[in-house]
């Protein structure tokens, strides 16, 4: 199942609005994204995003490593 809420949301708040489907998954120290973006000229792109390496800073860091990623994913042009 993927959702679209929660990350619209979380980019919403750096003051971008992207299209993007995701599906999140976490375990302690461990976090993933995957699924669907649009890019700025209207491709889409399918993406995994898989940290595994045992980070011990705070979650959020993750959530906002992966948010910058999308983002930048969003901003990608093909042409």
């Amino acid at each position: 199942m993927l959702c679209s809420v929660n990350i619209l949301l979380k980019i919403k708040r750096n003051w971008q609005l992207v299209k993007v489907h995701v599906k999140t998954g976490a375990l302690t120290t461990k976090s993933s994204l995957s699924g669907y973006v649009t890019t700025r000229d209207d491709h889409w792109l399918i993406f995994s995003i898989i940290m595994i390496n045992n980070f011990t800073g705070d979650s959020s860091e993750m959530k906002q490593i992966e948010d910058q990623i999308v983002l930048r994913l969003a901003e990608f042009s093909l042409e």
